[in-house]
């Protein structure tokens, strides 16, 4: 290859390189700040995210960051000690929480990441913690969406000193919010929450997106016009301040027999 072509070829490249990053940066950043076994997050999950990921060209437009944390409380962590955490639906609250950080951590695939969040917030309710149905839970999800190898990496992590500084990043992400979340869900897109960013994503996530992306991936599946972009309002029985969202002064007391 002669100096000509060789050159030609780093241009080419470089430009690939640039045009790849620049979409890249056109993508939406939507970060969710939940808590597992909150009735509000696993309705914006299984249902507003669900249906974005399983739209054709979604994850063209944007990156999501999911961060299992919620209303804990964190303590420890001196002289390199493990951290202890306090969850506000008890302690299998935060199991859930630590096995959602380590296949975040593990899963490196968005769609299979996803799909296994999915399914551990639709088998996530029983509140006792009992280490048998978590292993199950993450047992049966994991069946048919990832290796062995990953499923068994993802169990000893959460059951680890790795989960536990796992989850300690989680809440670093968590407790650095400005303004502070006051309840969960709590959405945030490109770097700003509001009350109406935090509806139009609870209502439709994928047509949120299609709405702000300015991008040149913009997937056919989007709304043709900005009067169909908003999905239907949720029921504020449900959602609002005494429903299903999860409030930081809400410490649900659970007896475990």
């Amino acid at each position: 290859m002669n100096y000509f072509s060789r050159t030609s070829l780093s241009v080419i490249l470089l430009a690939a390189l640039s045009t790849g990053t620049a979409v890249d940066n056109d993508k939406v950043k939507v970060e969710l700040y939940y808590e597992s076994q909150c009735p509000g997050c696993r309705d914006t999950i299984t249902n507003s995210f669900h249906d974005a990921f399983a739209t054709e060209g979604f994850l063209k437009m944007a990156d999501v960051t999911f961060v299992p944390f919620g209303n804990a409380q964190e303590s420890g962590g001196e002289n390199g000690e493990s951290f202890t955490y306090e969850c506000q639906h008890g302690p299998a609250e935060c199991t859930y929480n630590l096995m959602e950080a380590c296949l975040i951590d593990k899963v490196k695939c968005p769609h299979q990441r996803f799909k296994l969040i999915n399914c551990i917030e639709k088998n996530d309710e029983d509140r006792k913690p009992d280490p048998s149905v978590f292993d199950v839970v993450l047992n049966a999800c994991a069946f048919s969406i990832i290796s062995d190898d990953v499923a068994s990496a993802i169990g000893d992590c959460y059951k680890g000193d790795e989960g536990n500084a796992l989850m300690h990043e989680m809440a670093t992400k968590t407790l650095g919010l400005d303004p502070p979340h006051e309840y969960v869900p709590w959405l945030v897109a490109d770097g700003v929450h509001s009350e109406n960013i935090q509806n139009d994503i609870m209502d439709s996530l994928f047509n949120y997106v299609c709405s702000v992306y300015k991008g040149p991936n913009k997937s056919e599946k989007c709304p043709s016009t900005t009067s169909t972009l908003r999905g239907t309002t949720k029921d504020s029985s449900l959602f609002g301040k005494t429903g299903g969202n999860c409030y930081k002064e809400k410490i649900v007391q659970e007896i475990f027999e």
